[in-house]
């Protein structure tokens, strides 16, 4: 586990024009004087090559040596959508080419006001030489300069370039002559011949000239190997901007960061943090307070310093200014990423923006650039950090992990089948909040993990699978040998249902052989259509509207026999051959059941109990009873009225607590760490207050406002 040279934090600052040159130093002083230690300076293509062969960086230039003299380090920021104008003059087919005929741009937008957007298309090949020559000269420019920190080769990587990132096919992206070719190439290098496309896809192509680009989601497979090449294109542009960066600096990390799902989706943007991984030296995100956005970085970084690159904790939009932070909202923007094992916070941004739609918002100051109370706030809790430095880069969480198996193609095939994204997303983020509520760690899991033989699975014991819809053979059969070798697996509906593989539903499902891992196959399910159609976070929805009800049939940890949930979407019952019933739907056919496969455990539902666990407190807790009857580890507990979420950070004998109310009202009671005796007082960092001991030594006395997250040091 690599870490950071320092605490970073700071604070996105320059994308020319805008701030001001005649602002520059007294920002920068100031900046300096409230302790923030990294800046971020945007490099944008179409603003500093302005003629062909031309380089003008007067601005950085300035900028960078204003920032050495004030001590400060930069993050720059490499732009490649916002294409010159010059480009657009030389080659009119540089632009991406809509499913209905349409060329994209140059346009200016919201983010990217210099024009130029949304960029070329990435496999244009001139533009590619034009766009890697921009970085080159970028790099060699200040490679050497003492204030330079890192190259952030991409701002949040996706095909379209921040527009249209709303799945419409009409809309997708690309299907110029270059992409055709390019994809082509890659169909063939990866399934091997124009026979094995035409199984894979169903088609009869005499000549692989032939290949028509997709634009029917509703043909499955072949949609989803259009999305996963634009991946790979993305991906490959990555791995070369990694590659020309390394070669003219051999000295800084270079690292791109990501917008996490759901606000980035697979089909329009296309961008795998996963696979962009091996091409970054650290790794980074745009988010909020999330959990889920920082452990799907942690996940994803496998080890990789990882930072909040871009914190929208300021949001506007024209007429929709910002909301003002208060200390306890400003603790959550730094406190639940860094119990996540982020180490590094930067902000978007210092001064509001002054061009266009985003302005006048998104600032840390106010628009004069004068400090703002949320300013004060975040500069005491960086000097928290700051003082403690050296425990909170190296401390790292611990307790019990589960893993949340999720596959991008599985992802893609969720909105051919629905149209929509919600089903997936309400499943993957209803199991999320499922263990994150019962102080389980997650991590983000891919099928590239399974089995686990590398140790890419260790300290897991379970593998929850939300909407497991479509799966290729290789999953399946990791996740046969997970649970033989003593893993236990959570799946529900639709498992395996498609084969990712020959582009056929199953006839028996679960498929791919996996009926016997869960000792039940599915019969025939009830479809409830209001789930399709209303939205699962729509609270004035009736439950039994949008799936059935189950009861426990056996005593679950923490649930008696007949504890009741509603599930989401189908109602299909089980029918077991070794598996044990665990509940059971109103006319007793069997729900949800066990079955013993190896050395483990695998657990099937015939619902989608992670969508209804999204927005149902009861299917929640269901789900959270199955997880710990395979992993009964003890994890840190609240003990009192409330919902309270507890994370350990620890290097060696030094720990520290951060701790989260979940729900609106005040949590009284008392926090348990398995293997810690409270014999000493907890420390709340930012204000000195310290929680006491129990009368037994059994935990500390907690008192949290609503949705309060605090940090302690174990004194």
């Amino acid at each position: 586990m690599s870490v950071l040279p320092f605490m970073l934090f700071g604070a996105q600052y320059y994308r020319a024009p805008t701030p001001l040159r005649e602002d520059w130093a007294r920002d920068m002083q100031q900046f300096k004087e409230h302790g923030f230690n990294t800046l971020k300076f945007w490099a944008q293509w179409r603003w500093n090559n302005p003629r062909e062969g031309a380089f003008v960086f007067d601005d950085l230039d300035e900028l960078m040596d204003l920032a050495a003299k004030s001590g400060l380090k930069v993050i720059i920021n490499v732009l490649f959508d916002c294409a010159p104008a010059w480009l657009f003059r030389k080659d009119y087919d540089v632009r991406m080419l809509t499913a209905d005929g349409r060329r994209l741009g140059p346009w200016a937008s919201p983010s990217r006001q210099t024009g130029g957007a949304p960029g070329p298309c990435l496999n244009h090949p001139e533009a590619r030489q034009y766009r890697l020559a921009f970085l080159a000269a970028t790099v060699a420019r200040y490679a050497d300069h003492p204030a330079l920190l890192v190259w952030d080769t991409w701002n949040e990587p996706e095909l379209n370039g921040s527009v249209m990132r709303t799945p419409r096919i009409e809309d997708m992206l690309c299907h110029c002559e270059h992409c055709r070719r390019a994809l082509i190439q890659w169909l063939l290098t990866r399934h091997g011949s124009l026979d094995a496309i035409n199984r894979r896809w169903a088609r009869n192509y005499q000549r692989i000239d032939e290949l028509e680009l997709p634009v029917c989601p509703g043909a499955y497979l072949d949609f989803v190997d259009f999305r996963q090449f634009q991946t790979h294109v993305i991906t490959e542009e990555q791995r070369r901007r990694y590659e020309i960066a390394k070669e003219h600096d051999r000295v800084h990390p270079v690292m791109c960061h990501t917008v996490p799902m759901p606000l980035l989706n697979p089909v329009t943007c296309c961008a795998d943090e996963w696979a962009l991984t091996p091409w970054s030296d650290w790794v980074g995100n745009t988010a909020g307070c999330v959990p889920e956005s920082a452990d799907i970085l942690f996940s994803s970084g496998k080890g990789r310093p990882a930072i909040c690159s871009e914190i929208h904790a300021l949001p506007g939009i024209g007429l929709m200014r910002p909301k003002p932070l208060d200390m306890a909202e400003c603790k959550r923007y730094i406190f639940t990423p860094l119990a996540h094992g982020i180490k590094g916070f930067v902000f978007w941004q210092y001064r509001p923006e002054r061009l266009g739609a985003e302005s006048p918002a998104w600032g840390l100051t106010r628009p004069d650039g004068s400090p703002t109370p949320w300013l004060e706030h975040f500069a005491k809790l960086n000097r928290v950090l700051q003082e403690d430095e050296n425990f909170y880069l190296n401390a790292q969480p611990t307790g019990p992990e589960v893993g949340l198996l999720y596959d991008p193609a599985n992802h893609v095939l969720a909105w051919c089948a629905q149209g929509s994204f919600e089903i997936h997303d309400a499943a993957v983020f209803g199991a999320y909040r499922a263990l994150f509520e019962a102080n389980f760690r997650v991590r983000f899991v891919r099928p590239e993990d399974l089995p686990g033989e590398n140790g890419s699975l260790s300290n897991l014991r379970t593998i929850v699978f939300p909407f497991p819809y479509a799966l290729e053979r290789a999953t399946a059969e990791g996740l046969r040998k997970w649970v033989a070798d003593g893993g236990g697996l959570i799946g529900e509906a639709f498992f395996a249902d498609f084969d990712l593989g020959s582009g056929l539903h199953s006839v028996i499902t679960p498929g791919h052989s996996l009926s016997e891992v869960f000792g039940a196959v599915e019969g025939i399910g009830m479809p409830y259509h209001a789930a399709i159609h209303v939205p699962p976070q729509a609270q004035d929805v009736a439950p039994e509207s949008l799936g059935p009800k189950m009861r426990t049939t056996k005593d679950l940890p923490g649930l008696a026999t007949g504890h009741a949930a509603h599930g989401y979407l189908t109602r299909t019952p089980l029918a077991p051959s070794t598996a044990q019933a665990l509940a059971a739907f109103d006319d007793g056919a069997p729900a949800i059941a066990v079955n013993a496969f190896g050395a483990g455990k695998a657990v099937l539902c015939g619902t989608l109990l992670t969508a209804a666990a999204s927005r149902d407190d009861a299917a929640r807790r269901l789900l959270q009873a199955l997880v710990v009857s395979l992993d009964d580890r003890s994890r840190p507990a609240f003990h009192g009225d409330g919902t309270v979420r507890i994370d350990l950070l620890q290097r060696g004998d030094e720990i520290a607590l951060a701790i989260h109310n979940l729900r609106d009202v005040p949590a009284r009671g008392r926090v348990t760490v398995p293997g810690m005796s409270a014999t000493a007082p907890l420390c709340e960092v930012e204000s000195g207050r310290s929680l006491a001991p129990s009368s037994e030594s059994e935990g500390w006395e907690l008192a949290l406002d609503g949705h309060a997250v605090e940090m302690f040091r174990l004194t």
